[in-house]
């Protein structure tokens, strides 16, 4: 199957085109190449990738693939906090334009990566799909309002599945720091000091990674469905936690210190969530991890990055990435490309 991963250079990409390319499929990718440079380990690209923003895809950028796999997007709060208006030109508008321009290409199937962040805080309520979204930053609107469009422009003629992961974690080639088992890891390895800037009672649900794109792979390998628009919570529903109590994980397997900061801030997103329905309709996927096993193999990988992770930690932060490629010239104040440096 020809697969086209928007997004391919980021985090998750990164991961799950290695993935599609080792169980068979043909895989191009399509990027703005904003984080290629970004690169904590050695990375497998697929051999091709459309370098263009999200917001320019036209329907000849999709031309015979089989299916379209969505990453592509200012993917956190900070992003939104920083610039509203473009968070949502990218992550809203460029995601319809995407639906539409893969629907006039006659792509077959178009799988959205959107978040449980949806939901908003929910204290300890236990939340599913039949559950109202109730989203609390501008992140998680946009990405509320991309799976409306989409769904609302997408024709009978092209499978539209929308997915809403937990919060991921987990090494990748190209790291995130900025993510908050991600970031009590690295600190932890880095400093000994794990810091907590809220009171941590917020509940968040996980998801490793590498089982993120094993269900984002079973999802685009599934026959197709008499339903052709659903939306799916990916996770495991025990993966639920408080932050307080992950930061006491960190600390049982890596014997660090627990600092909080004093800070007014409160986590603004939170809930349980239930992922029943999707365990129940993709019985192939068979997910490895849980995350008190996963930190001592994460904290593993990210002592063997310690150098590039060290020497400038902002190139896994997204928005410090960004910011610099605008203070260079590199992007303009819409985060438009203005010329790409020689390599």
């Amino acid at each position: 199957m020809k697969i086209i991963v928007t997004g391919n250079e980021g985090y998750i990409g990164s991961v799950l085109t290695d993935g599609l390319i080792k169980r068979g499929h043909t895989v191009a990718g399509f990027d703005n190449g904003w984080f290629s440079k970004c690169v904590a380990q050695i990375v497998r690209d697929p051999p091709m990738t459309i370098r263009k923003d999200l917001r320019d895809v036209v329907s000849k950028d999709l031309a015979g693939a089989q299916a379209v796999i969505h990453l592509a997007a200012l993917s956190n709060e900070q992003f939104g906090c920083w610039n509203s208006h473009i968070t949502n030109a990218i992550n809203v508008a460029g995601t319809l334009r995407l639906s539409q321009a893969a629907a006039d290409a006659g792509v077959e199937h178009l799988v959205f990566v959107s978040s449980t962040a949806v939901y908003g805080r929910r204290g300890a309520e236990l939340v599913d799909e039949t559950v109202s979204p109730q989203p609390a930053t501008v992140y998680s609107r946009s990405k509320l309002d991309a799976e409306r469009a989409i769904l609302a422009a997408s024709p009978r003629t092209m499978r539209t599945t929308i997915l809403r992961p937990a919060s991921v974690f987990g090494f990748s080639p190209r790291f995130r720091m900025d993510l908050a088992v991600n970031e009590f890891v690295t600190t932890a390895v880095t400093s000994g000091i794990v810091e907590m800037r809220s009171e941590g009672t917020a509940w968040r649900p996980f998801v490793h990674i590498d089982d993120l794109c094993l269900a984002l792979i079973a999802v685009v390998e599934a026959p197709d469905a008499r339903d052709r628009q659903r939306v799916f919570n990916v996770g495991l529903s025990q993966e639920n936690y408080q932050i307080a109590d992950v930061a006491v994980m960190v600390n049982s397997v890596l014997n660090v210190e627990v600092r909080k900061i004093p800070t007014r801030d409160q986590d603004v997103i939170g809930q349980r969530v239930s992922f029943d329905r999707f365990r129940e309709q993709f019985p192939a996927w068979q997910p490895v991890w849980t995350l008190p096993e996963a930190l001592s193999s994460v904290a593993y990988e990210v002592e063997r990055a310690a150098i590039p992770l060290k020497r400038d930690p902002s190139m896994f932060r997204r928005l410090d990435s960004v910011k610099k490629l605008q203070n260079s010239g590199f992007l303009d104040a819409d985060l438009k490309e203005i010329h790409r440096p020689s390599s």
